[in-house]
């Protein structure tokens, strides 16, 4: 082989590697689409609960459970099952703040 047809088979391979690139970077941003509007409809799954008094050393889940209980009609001893449940941040001493569940 010589060298022009050496340079000719070397072309061809970067053109083809360049539209790989190109491909997987495509592929890359829809992906990277996909999973930020999956992590924004996630946050849709959220409820706030508001003016929940704080005791000392609450279960926050076993309280949720017994007030969602109570809230749909069913025996409280009724198992739900929280991604996450906290209290938002705030300074002592002020009003409770929300709740968040997932």
């Amino acid at each position: 082989m010589d060298l022009e047809e050496e340079r000719g088979v070397l072309q061809a391979q970067i053109t083809n590697i360049s539209s790989t690139i190109d491909s997987h970077l495509l592929h890359f941003a829809a992906t990277q689409r996909h999973i930020d509007d999956l992590d924004n409809r996630g946050r849709r799954n959220n409820l706030r609960i508001r003016g929940l008094p704080e005791t000392q050393g609450e279960d926050l889940t076993l309280v949720l459970t017994e007030l969602l209980n109570l809230i749909l009609g069913v025996p409280s001893y009724n198992p739900i099952i929280f991604d996450r449940a906290h209290r938002s941040l705030r300074p002592r001493g002020l009003s409770p703040e929300a709740l968040r569940i997932s």
